[in-house]
């Protein structure tokens, strides 16, 4: 996929160190691990994607129904 759009993000120092580290063990460019990222987010359900951002509180019955529904969406397109 081409690069059309910057995206120009601040974050903590220590953040951007540990992320470094991440992308160095993983073996993967930092832009590539963002691109992934960003992929896979957008895919997620309005649900889970409120969660992450903390919009939505989270609790045991909250986790059951959103594992419960990455399930039936992983048995359904055959991705683990």
């Amino acid at each position: 996929m081409p690069l059309e759009e910057n995206l120009r993000i601040r974050i903590s120092t220590d953040l951007k160190e540990r992320w470094t580290a991440a992308c160095e063990r993983k073996k993967i460019s930092q832009q590539d691990a963002i691109n992934e990222m960003m992929e896979w987010f957008l895919g997620q359900e309005d649900l889970v994607q409120s969660m992450i951002f903390g919009q939505i509180e989270s609790t045991p019955e909250l986790h059951r129904l959103v594992l419960n529904k990455l399930m039936e969406r992983s048995q359904k397109t055959g991705k683990k």
